[in-house]
């Protein structure tokens, strides 16, 4: 048997194991290059879409309580009085008709807008309504809920006239729980309108004021502010007003918003929504004709790259230009999205 010399084997020499094991490297380092700039761009992708659907759902929410703002507001009180908020800056107690939306510049940031109505909190008994004929003793059930009220539900009755939908009493009360017994209003041939305002759910049978309250305003919250957001923006709050106490409820609607701004048309001009703060109940009912709401928010989280213009303007060809907001050359590196909502509260008639 012939043995093969060492000498003629062939093998890699080491010069030759070095260049593969840079190409390995390379290869990979591009392939993992690659695999990072997808990732991030997924993540990005990922995060802009969760902000849109967040911000469709606040859009939404928002345009719900624009259109009913004025759905079951009395007109006229008459020697009826009544409590609201404990902080008195939007209150039109103890003795005025309540104005249905209220909009003013809020010290924090944005604006700050108040939404009146009887559906500004939505449940069972804010679901139903009816009419009373006591000319014919007609009593007809209308609403998403066509029902009496239940023992634990409460309302209020408006009598209708040709000019104004005024609070009746019922009984020692202006409002009523349980179910609407036609003989508490006393008035012959008179038509009402009967709302339902509050159930259980404010742990309370105790109605604070003939209607509901939800107030929309910017805040940065001292503690849990989501770490994707800049922190020069705020969190968008919904807050619905307690019967129980005169206090709020506070929920977070939309997470890193840097304005929102709300703009009216007043008869046939667009004006800034302050005009509504030392206006007549009866001046917005007759002359708010529709309500747009701009709002700016980050769209996904920080990039690494300049994403933004120096300004961003809010408005369009209707409005005009509402405001322009100015970023710094931090928030240039956010994505930025301006939301426009389109609302006319119709109900400013009263239902």
């Amino acid at each position: 048997m012939r043995l093969t010399p060492l000498d003629d084997q062939k093998g890699l020499t080491l010069l030759e194991l070095l260049v593969a094991i840079v190409i390995m490297v390379l290869i990979t380092a591009a392939a993992f290059a690659l695999y990072i700039s997808t990732f991030k761009r997924y993540k990005e992708e990922a995060r802009s879409a969760e902000s849109f659907l967040s911000a469709e759902v606040a859009l939404e929410i928002i345009r719900r309580d624009i259109e009913h703002a004025g759905c079951g507001l009395p007109w006229a009180l008459e020697n009826i009085t009544y409590n609201e908020a404990n902080n008195a800056t939007f209150n039109d107690a103890p003795s005025n008709p309540p104005r249905a939306l209220i909009a003013q510049r809020n010290s924090e940031g944005g604006d700050y807008l108040v939404i009146k109505s009887v559906r500004a909190k939505d449940n069972e008994a804010t679901r139903k309504w009816m009419i009373y004929d006591s000319e014919s003793q007609n009593l007809t059930y209308l609403g998403e809920e066509a029902s009496n009220f239940k023992s634990d539900e409460c309302f209020i009755a408006l009598e209708v006239s040709s000019n104004s939908l005024k609070l009746s009493k019922l009984g020692p009360n202006w409002y009523g729980c349980g179910s609407f017994v036609p003989a508490s209003l006393d008035l012959p041939g008179v038509l009402y309108l009967v709302f339902g305002v509050l159930d259980n759910a404010d742990n309370t049978t105790q109605v604070r004021m003939p209607f509901n309250r939800v107030d929309y305003f910017l805040k940065r919250p001292s503690g849990n502010f989501p770490q994707k957001c800049a922190t020069t923006t705020f969190i968008l709050y919904r807050a619905e007003l307690n019967h129980r106490d005169g206090e709020f409820t506070e929920q977070p609607l939309l997470d890193c918003v840097k304005e929102f701004k709300v703009v009216t048309k007043r008869g046939n001009q667009w004006n800034d929504g302050n005009w509504t703060l030392n206006s007549s109940a009866e001046t917005i009912r007759k002359e708010l004709k529709e309500v747009r709401v701009f709002i700016l928010f980050q769209e996904g989280q920080k990039l690494d790259h300049i994403a933004s213009p120096e300004s961003i303007d809010l408005g369009d060809s209707e409005t005009g230009t509402v405001t322009r907001v100015n970023l710094t050359p931090e928030e240039r590196y956010y994505r930025w999205r301006v939301l426009k909502l389109i609302a006319r509260p119709y109900l400013l008639g009263g239902y």
